[in-house]
């Protein structure tokens, strides 16, 4: 059950990682180009301090390969998010994100042979309406083709998720999660390496906006990007204890945990978050709510 533990902590982690996300994007960055570089340097002391404490060696070449392919499309997938940020509310990102789970649940029978329980389809099926419905409220804010080249940003970062999330299940099977999760960190620095040497005066501009901001900027940049890496590595950790597709499914709950918080703390405190206080969707907000614990509960006994 340890696959559940790990995977919550996936689902809590990325639910403070979505909202400062889009407060900084919005607010603070000059461009989603810029905020997906400066994001991508916490991986740059994991990398550089990974082989002091772990056996980078104990995976195979195959296995190294697979995991910097992984983090490639974690910095390609970062990139379509940031992009879609833009253009769409972050609540429409996370319906269109919400069939992850589902893609990594169909995708795991046959390539990695987890074929998935009645309980476990319909905990995933009840995760996935779950988030669909609290977020699908949002709407977009700039011009048509602008919004239309936002929805295949998100559309590509979905794919590119389940393609990432089978990638790490895969060589997880036969290499330990910390080793997994530092070879796709490697990736991510590639990828990052790859971006400042095609777009090194971006890239400088980046750092420049970065030191000119306020200190609470670049800590809530960098220890944002420190709970996404936690989030990931607890996810990796959880396909080693457990099937790919729950393990996704519970992960990706974390839209519950802010539309409940949100609603619980504007119900008794309505000053402290208005948005909280407007009653106009709480039916579908909580009915989200209700599926997706309906979904983990069932997960946990499907275990």
């Amino acid at each position: 059950m340890t696959w559940l533990f790990f995977s919550m902590i996936s689902a809590t982690c990325w639910a403070a990682v979505q909202i400062v996300d889009k407060a900084i994007i919005e607010n603070e960055a000059p461009s989603p180009g810029h905020y997906l570089f400066v994001s991508c340097l916490p991986s740059l002391p994991v990398v550089a301090l990974g082989p002091v404490f772990l056996d980078i060696t104990a995976i195979s070449v195959e296995g190294i390969f697979l995991s910097i392919v992984s983090g490639l499309c974690y910095f390609l997938v970062t990139a379509f998010l940031f992009h879609a940020l833009v253009s769409l509310d972050a609540s429409v990102t996370a319906a269109a994100l919400a069939a992850v789970p589902a893609l990594a649940t169909i995708a795991a029978w046959p390539i990695l042979g987890q074929k998935p329980t009645v309980l476990a389809a319909i905990a995933v099926l009840l995760i996935t309406a779950g988030v669909f419905i609290m977020s699908w409220r949002g709407h977009a804010t700039l011009s048509t083709g602008k919004i239309r080249r936002a929805w295949f940003a998100v559309l590509g970062a979905a794919l590119v998720l389940a393609a990432e999330y089978l990638i790490d299940g895969y060589v997880v099977e036969s290499a330990p999660a910390p080793t997994v999760f530092y070879w796709t960190r490697s990736g991510v620095v590639t990828a990052t390496l790859l971006f400042a040497a095609i777009r090194p005066r971006h890239c400088l501009d980046a750092i420049a906006w970065l030191i000119r901001r306020r200190h609470i900027v670049a800590t809530l940049t960098f220890g944002n990007e420190v709970l996404d890496m936690a989030g990931v590595a607890s996810l990796i950790t959880a396909y080693s204890r457990g099937p790919v597709g729950l393990s996704t499914g519970v992960a990706y709950s974390n839209p519950a945990l802010v539309y409940g918080a949100t609603l619980a703390i504007g119900f008794f405190r309505p000053r402290l978050i208005p948005m909280g206080s407007d009653h106009s969707d709480w039916r579908p907000r909580g009915l989200g709510v209700l599926l997706v614990v309906a979904g983990v509960l069932l997960a946990t006994a499907d275990q």
